[in-house]
């Protein structure tokens, strides 16, 4: 009976110790494969190649990224990002901007001090409003060629601040894009 009562327990707390140690031990290698397959940020100029895995596709997602304090307040940062399309399509341009601007107005762009238009936003998520275009390629060429953007937004309806972003770098970080 002694014996009994002793080996219930002993197995119990065998199952449960085998139990943790092997989520540990599955958590931990998957936790260095998916480090092993995602190479780390690479800087070009003032932009920054970032690669992901996103959890349950086989596919590495990289962007090009530079993020930006608005002239005048430092408060606001804005992140914009570079994707390159597949087979040639072009790019897709991602603004993402803190949630307490105004949306209507859109993102006003200039390049090398060229009107580029307006940018409208797509949806707000958390705490970020995100405008999105697809740049054709003589368009996409503007901003790989080009020496300074700026990116304007308001915060309220008459007030428009902007970010300077430097575009140095930019050509080659999006080069390095995979297809």
């Amino acid at each position: 009976m002694i014996f009994c009562k002793f080996f219930k327990k002993t197995f119990f707390i065998g199952a449960v110790f085998y139990t943790l140690y092997s989520s540990f031990i599955n958590h931990a290698f998957a936790q260095t494969s998916y480090a092993q397959n995602v190479p780390a940020p690479q800087t070009y100029g003032a932009w920054t190649k970032v690669c992901s895995l996103p959890p349950g596709t086989p596919n590495m997602q990289c962007e090009v990224v530079q993020n930006v304090h608005t002239q005048g307040r430092h408060d606001i940062t804005l992140r914009i990002t570079f994707y390159k399309l597949p087979q040639k399509q072009g790019a897709l341009m991602r603004v993402f901007v803190p949630i307490r601007v105004e949306l209507r107005p859109g993102i006003g762009i200039k390049i090398d001090d060229k009107n580029m238009g307006r940018m409208e936003y797509r949806r707000c998520l958390g705490d970020n409003c995100v405008a999105e275009a697809l740049l054709k390629e003589d368009i996409l060429q503007l901003f790989l060629k080009g020496k300074m953007a700026t990116y304007f937004i308001f915060t309220t309806p008459e007030q428009g601040i902007g970010g300077l972003v430097d575009l140095h770098g930019l050509g080659d970080a999006y080069a390095t894009l995979p297809t």
